[in-house]
């Protein structure tokens, strides 16, 4: 950027001299080697320009490359999180599946556990009941036969 403003002051020199100064008679000579060297001057100064100029070009399209590369780079690990979200949350319904099912399983088991323990008290009432009826009976046998056995005595 410095080097373009140097080239423009130097070109802003560059004025002609019949510009400047007053006109020249016609009638009197012309230095054409004044005139030559200004051109060469000018045509340098040109040349420089274009250089410039190319090397501005030049980095401009070397940052645009360097941008477009940068985006591709940002659009691809982009995609990269992308698939990983969609992984994970396919891994998370496929977790979330098993932990239900294996639920399902032990709230079968537990209601197969329960009813097991249900009818196991129910047998085990059911046999206390007829336990209990027989001693009744057995006690009310034995209350017989002490009676009779008192009477005898």
């Amino acid at each position: 950027a410095s080097e373009a403003r140097a080239t423009a002051s130097q070109m802003r020199s560059f004025v002609p001299a019949a510009a400047t100064a007053a006109p020249a008679p016609t009638d009197a000579p012309v230095d054409i080697s004044g005139l030559e060297e200004e051109r060469r001057a000018r045509r340098g100064a040109m040349e420089k320009l274009a250089q410039q100029l190319t090397i501005i070009i030049q980095s401009i399209q070397e940052e645009q490359q360097l941008r477009l590369t940068g985006d591709q780079d940002v659009l691809n690990a982009v995609d990269a999180l992308s698939r990983r979200v969609d992984d994970q949350g396919s891994f998370r319904d496929a977790v979330v599946q098993s932990v239900e099912k294996v639920e399902q399983r032990l709230t079968a088991r537990s209601g197969d556990a329960v009813r097991i323990q249900a009818a196991e008290l129910d047998k085990l009432r059911k046999e206390l009941a007829e336990e209990a009826s027989a001693r009744q009976q057995g006690n009310e046998a034995l209350k017989g036969g002490l009676g009779r056995l008192e009477t005898m005595i």
